[in-house]
């Protein structure tokens, strides 16, 4: 490389580039959409790798690594490669993306006395070992760009954003970076070696952010010698459920990357160019969405929107005039008012410009012009190329969605309904802990009973109350400190949930308003319950009740089934002072944990300690059937004699809806008619979801796949700190009548249609029978469930594609 660009066989070279995790969409449609982003002007991919899916366990063998079709990480390259697309790739081992633990594994928190991202011999080792067996798969692969592969890896990113948390490890943290450096030195990887905000050793820096073009004169200060490369330039925005859809106006987009292009950036990444979907638990961060569509220019679907048509004018510009831009000087720059508002010309020739106009400090726009000079007529002919300000009419496509009725739908439409038992009824159930009194005694954290296997863990506890003789409703407050979510019930009847939604920003971050702080809940929760004295004694099955003139006393079992929204990303999103090596799920050893009881009620006597079950029991059965630790939760489905074995009743929605709260599976076949099936097309011609409505969360199956976690919840938290001031909008909340749930629609994977037209009918019109499972943690009932079909509209000719 130069200080103007990377050279690719001798060549200086512009890269327009953009994000496309492979695990986040099915691989048999891999092909179809590297060759949409080749068509929208991209001539480089750039993904993640995963160290938590391809190696998720320390026991997994290393020919396990790309052993799924949907890892195959060396399939996805060679058709980049087939494509005639760079590649960037980017190994960590930290990746952030979005993804659970930030990319690496969950069972690292395991380990004894291993500490996450910082000078760590156990760590360290862990990364050697993982960085081996991916070089060693990927040698001989002829995956590296190379005089003998024209087409290929030209960059390696080693580490992510290193710098947001270094404050925190100081001189630990500096020999970390240094360290892994030098494991990546000992594979003499042929290409340059990249770190995004942050390096060490002879790394290059990239950039990362909505305007890239504002940090560029820091960073020629940091690394004169080095190319201004932006390796995420941000499309939009992920959601976390309990917040809108998070938006970034195309205009404020187009002017982000203009601006970095005329300023000298020579390589730009979109991130996400797309985003897909987190179908599996191991996707996806602590409450982000199933959805990860991030606003992108290709949308969820594989649609490109008016966002990638846009970018595609852009792009159709920079392929006819890149090369001599590279090959151009800055002749003069004049600023007016600030860097926003500024003409920066590049002189190609003696009679030829390009020409950046840029207007920032009102509207956010840039002319990109061509000058030059004519002889003939004796004067300056100027010609706009581009204007980021303009969307053409034949930009434009939105997008409608059709609800699809099917067949017997009435309120007598029945679901196979199972009851998931509580811990009582479970064969596992050993009774609770005898501990003398003792609270904690048999208490565990949630991660190390599940092995991040689960989002599910049962806590059970008992305790002795005196209850008044005519008190008929208590009255009483659970406190405690606890990740993420608590639902609580009382001798087998539930009474209460944590408060919901929850907050990304839980606790005090760098972003975060220093006013808000102290109102920030971190990890405490209090829960009111209202139990009625009758409805739990019913249930009581233990002898011990006492009654007396004035009181009754007896022993209540509490259990508390706790859920797991997903890991953290980044220490960032932790209590202060903690890190990511000390991440944890379930109810915390606190001096606020207790109970609290009102009407005169005496006083909680704690008998014994705690039983703690990980995982559900229908998950549970799963897991043994299936002998392994690399068995998934989302193939369940394909397990079909856990599912049969089970004790399945039929019935109606009517009789759904008298059922009292619990977790609860469904079961039911649908038939639906959809249009505009063609068998080779994305989505085999049809974009279907499922419309949640009327449910409360868990996770949910089509036809064997899984189409993640859901959750109904309203979107009506603020921004996280971090997008204070930043171009990303949403959706006001003017009212709490007009509040929608953040996702409601959960796209079914084209996978899970194959072999389900059951009948061909006029046209277009097919029959699909769709098998579905549910699980919902509070049992709601099925009754507003729809399978949606999603339309492209052009906006040139208003017709539906």
């Amino acid at each position: 490389y130069t200080p103007r660009s990377l050279l690719i066989h001798g060549n200086p070279t512009l890269i327009l580039s953009g994000s496309v995790h492979y695990p986040r969409v099915e691989p048999e449609h891999w092909h179809e959409l590297l060759l949409n982003c080749k068509q929208n002007g991209l001539n480089c991919i750039d993904t993640y790798v995963f160290w938590n899916e391809h190696y998720p366990y320390t026991t997994t063998t290393p020919s396990l690594i790309f052993s799924n079709p949907r890892l195959d990480l060396i399939h996805f390259i060679k058709l980049a490669q087939s494509l005639s697309l760079h590649i960037i790739l980017r190994v960590g081992p930290y990746i952030c993306a979005e993804s659970n633990f930030g990319g690496l594994p969950s069972t690292l928190l395991l380990e004894p006395e291993l500490l996450i991202r910082t000078y760590n011999e156990p760590f360290l080792k862990s990364i050697k070992n993982w960085l081996q067996i991916l070089f060693q798969s990927l040698e001989n692969q002829n995956v590296f760009t190379n005089s003998q592969t024209p087409y290929g890896i030209i960059l390696l990113q080693i580490e992510n954003e290193y710098e947001m948390i270094s404050s925190a490890y100081g001189n630990q943290g500096t020999l970390y970076l240094q360290e892994i450096s030098n494991i990546m030195d000992s594979f003499s990887i042929p290409i340059p070696i990249i770190m995004c905000l942050g390096s060490s050793g002879n790394s290059i820096e990239t950039l990362n952010a909505f305007y890239p073009h504002k940090l560029i004169e820091s960073q020629r200060i940091k690394h004169p010698l080095q190319p201004l490369l932006c390796t995420e330039l941000w499309t939009g925005w992920y959601n976390t459920f309990g917040t809108p859809h998070h938006v970034r106006m195309i205009e404020d987009l187009m002017y982000s990357v203009v601006k970095f292009i005329g300023n000298g950036g020579s390589l730009v990444n979109y991130y996400m160019f797309y985003g897909g979907t987190n179908r599996r638990r191991i996707n996806g961060m602590y409450l982000v969405t199933t959805s990860y569509d991030y606003d992108a220019p290709i949308d969820e679907f594989g649609q490109v929107t008016t966002k990638g048509n846009v970018l595609k004018r852009w792009h159709d510009v920079l392929i006819k005039y890149g090369d001599l831009l590279l090959q151009s000087e800055i002749d003069f720059v004049e600023r007016r008012g600030g860097n926003e508002d500024e003409i920066v010309v590049w002189k190609w020739v003696s009679d030829k410009r390009i020409v950046f106009e840029s207007c920032g400090s009102q509207e956010l726009k840039v002319v990109v012009k061509i000058q030059q000079k004519c002889v003939e007529r004796g004067e300056e002919i100027s010609e706009i190329v581009f204007d980021s300000s303009v969307i053409l009419d034949e930009d434009r496509v939105e997008s409608v969605v059709e609800r699809l009725e099917y067949e017997n739908e009435c309120e007598n439409t029945e679901w196979n309904v199972y009851e998931e038992k509580l811990p009582k009824s479970r064969a596992e159930w050993n009774g609770i802990v005898d501990g003398n009194e003792q609270k904690w005694n048999g208490w565990n954290e949630q991660i190390s009973v599940t092995k991040d296997q689960s989002d599910y863990c049962w806590y059970s506890t008992q305790f002795q109350l005196s209850i008044p003789s005519e008190c008929d409703q208590l009255h009483m407050e659970f406190e405690c400190e606890c990740a993420d979510s608590l639902h609580l019930f009382l001798n087998g009847i539930y009474q209460a949930s944590s408060h919901q939604p929850l907050l990304e920003d839980r606790c005090p971050n760098a972003w975060s308003d220093p006013k808000s702080n102290e109102h920030m809940p971190r990890f405490h929760q209090v829960i009111s319950l209202a139990p009625r004295i009758n409805d739990i004694l019913s249930k009581h099955q233990d002898s011990s009740i006492v009654n007396t003139i004035k009181h009754t006393v007896c022993t209540i079992q509490m259990d508390i089934l706790s859920v797991s929204c997903g890991l953290v990303k980044g220490d960032w999103m932790l209590d202060e002072n903690w890190t990511m090596s000390d991440e944890k799920k379930g109810i915390f050893r606190s001096e606020k944990f207790q109970l609290r009881v009102q009407n005169g009620a005496g006083g909680v006597e704690w008998l014994g300690g705690w039983s703690v079950i990980g995982k559900l029991e229908v998950e549970s059965k799963y897991f043994e059937k299936c002998e392994g630790n690399h068995a998934e939760i989302e193939e369940i489905m394909k397990q079909r004699e856990v599912l049969s074995n089970l004790d399945w009743k039929k019935l109606k929605i009517s009789d759904i809806s008298g059922l009292a709260f619990g977790p609860r599976w469904f079961m039911k076949d649908m038939r639906v008619n959809v249009k505009g099936w063609m068998e080779h097309a994305w989505d085999f011609g049809v974009m279907l979801s499922v419309e949640m409505r009327g449910m409360f969360k868990g996770m949910l199956w089509i036809n064997g796949e899984c189409c993640g976690r859901y959750w109904l919840v309203d979107g009506i938290n603020d921004r996280v700190g971090f997008l204070r001031g930043s171009p990303i909008t949403f959706q006001s909340i003017e009212s709490t009548e007009n509040v929608e749930p953040t996702q409601t629609l959960y796209r079914i994977p084209p996978s899970a249609l194959k072999n389900s037209v059951v009948e061909r009918k006029t046209g277009d019109i097919v029959t699909l029978q769709l098998k579905m499972l549910v699980f919902d943690e509070l049992g709601y009932v099925p009754n507003q469930i729809r399978i949606v079909q999603r339309f492209v509209k052009a906006e040139t000719d208003g017709n539906a594609a």
